[in-house]
């Protein structure tokens, strides 16, 4: 087991340890005396689910940029105008936040384990479905909206599940891992995607590929994924002499394979619970608290942005005069992948390093808001230049040549790699402000409450998400590709409200950060909350090889 000892029975509970070299760190939150919780599981038992887990965040980040770079290919294909192609993912990501939501407070009732199996299984539905449709614009959204509900509650149990199986000081490096996943395969597939869809059969190369991710997802997920939601309460009521029978006695094979297939039953006795009006709309009830509001107002704009410039990147470019090909628009991601993973790099070693002893200062709020001031002015810049630098490029001018005045197309001077830049200045200040947010809410929260305020955190997000992606084309007004007389004031508008709103909401953050907390607690209910609905004080650890926290 993870813990240092295990208590009689009917002794008062005592406060658990780690082992090893984090043997002075009180355990966060404190396992029950079950071998089933999954925080007593063996070390290997959560690796290897963490590496099914790690599989399922690839293929979501896959599913949201599949698109970015057949846009054009698609129109014709579907016989839909440039909206059409955008809300083709803008609508997934809005239903995507509003499906995450609800599987918060329907894993309170059933568990995780079910709901992982029905929203893979579904995905590689939809994926399925989304390969064989020819010319139904109608058939596509549809399969598209299947999926975003999927990816949507795929991705927010992801996040509870490593909460249920890893103590807060292991979180940080696998939560690292996991991030860093999202952010190659979200930014850097569209590169391979643009390449595999100028073969034959285009676009539909893509979707096989991301099946047969998925479905090796859904064979681990069914085989080495058990269920993750405990009920500790309940256990810890229960006798304790069994558990140490099984601890220090070696059980039969048969014994052992049969407590294995038990665990993988799709509802699990220890995740099940009785309902509770309050609790099934405390994820709901989070959208009103005001971390939730102000953190989606310091990262919102920002990371909707980026986004939604993704999406119009072949709709700048596919057409005249540029004429890009898939790949070619797929090699402009390499900018947002390389730059991200180097902000996010530089972010996560600056976390680690002032958290350290005796410069440990993680527990306030100040260390992890001041990465977003740096996210800001990269998101700043990337959003500006890239708007202008384009607008510039594309627009046409008229020049005298000789004596008569001839028409002159600037896109023959358009460079990529600048624009793969000036994109990935925008992205990578996504991710560092994203990252701050993240760590500021999981600083201010307690255990249970992180999980349902950074998924109403993310609902808001995804649902301006996709309001950005849809709208995008509209608010640069293309007329068939030759210019974008929008474009340059879209990017202005944009830049000035990522640089004031965020900015004014991360100086109040940081200047009210604990009042805003104990106003969180009003609005979740946090007097009423109790140890045994897994409710329990925050409490930061000192740790000397944390990597970071979040």
């Amino acid at each position: 087991m993870s813990t240092s000892e295990i208590q009689p029975a009917g002794e008062k509970t005592r406060q658990k340890f780690s082992r090893g070299r984090n043997a002075s760190t009180a355990l966060d939150p404190q396992p029950s005396d079950s071998p089933e919780d999954p925080l007593n599981w063996p070390q290997w038992k959560k690796d290897i689910a963490f590496g099914s887990l790690v599989l399922g965040t690839a293929v979501t980040g896959m599913y949201k940029t599949m698109l970015v770079t057949v846009g054009s290919v698609l129109r014709f294909q579907l016989d839909t105008n440039w909206i059409g192609i955008t809300a083709l993912t803008g609508l997934p990501i809005m239903l995507g936040g509003l499906a995450g939501l609800k599987s918060i407070a329907i894993s309170q009732l059933i568990g995780k384990r079910l709901l992982y199996i029905l929203s893979a299984l579904l995905l590689l539905g939809s994926g399925y479905w989304t390969m064989h449709v020819t010319g139904s614009y109608a058939e596509f959204m549809m399969s598209r909206v299947l999926a975003g509900i999927c990816w949507g509650t795929y991705e927010t149990l992801i996040n509870m599940s490593m909460k249920d199986i890893y103590f807060v000081h292991e979180r940080s490096s696998r939560i690292a891992i996991l991030n860093v996943t999202s952010i190659i395969f979200t930014w850097g597939s569209p590169m391979i995607g643009g390449f595999i869809s100028q073969r034959s059969d285009g676009f539909h190369n893509q979707v096989k590929i991301v099946n047969i991710i998925q479905s090796f997802s859904i064979i681990f997920l069914m085989l080495i994924t058990p269920e993750t939601t405990f009920k500790r309460a309940a256990a810890n009521s229960r006798s304790t002499v069994a558990v140490e029978t099984t601890i220090t006695t070696t059980a039969p094979a048969c014994v052992g394979l049969k407590l294995y297939l038990q665990s993988l039953r799709p509802i699990h006795p220890n995740a099940k619970s009785k309902f509770q009006l309050s609790k099934a709309l405390l994820p709901f009830r989070a959208l009103c608290a005001p971390t939730v509001i102000l953190t989606f107002l310091m990262t919102g704009p920002l990371v909707a942005s980026a986004f939604a410039t993704a999406l119009i990147i072949a709709l700048l470019f596919s057409p005249s005069p540029i004429l890009a090909l898939p790949t070619q628009i797929g090699l402009m991601f390499t900018g947002p992948l390389v730059a991200s993973l180097i902000a996010y790099g530089v972010a996560a070693l600056a976390a680690h390093i002032r958290s350290r002893p005796p410069n440990h200062i993680s527990a306030t709020c100040q260390n992890h808001l001041g990465i977003a001031i740096p996210g800001l002015v990269l998101g700043f810049s990337g959003i500006l230049g890239f708007g202008l630098y384009v607008e510039e490029i594309l627009r046409p001018v008229t020049r005298k040549a000789g004596e008569v005045f001839a028409l002159y197309v600037q896109g023959r001077d358009f460079n990529e790699n600048i624009a793969s830049l000036l994109f990935g200045l925008l992205v990578s200040g996504a991710v560092l402000i994203n990252f701050s947010a993240s760590n500021h809410m999981r600083a201010t929260t307690s255990s249970v409450e992180s999980d349902v305020v950074e998924g109403a955190h993310t609902t808001l997000q995804n649902l301006l998400t996709g309001i950005f992606v849809i709208g995008m084309p509209i608010w640069i007004d293309g007329n068939g590709g030759m210019s974008f007389p929008g474009l340059k004031n879209a990017a202005i508008a944009l830049g000035v409200v990522q640089i004031f709103i965020s900015s004014s909401v991360t100086a109040l953050l940081w200047i009210c950060g604990d009042a805003i907390s104990r106003l969180d607690g009003r609005v979740l209910g946090r007097k009423a909350a109790t140890e045994e609905d897994g409710f329990r004080t925050h409490q930061r650890w000192k740790s000397t090889d944390s990597f970071f926290d979040g």
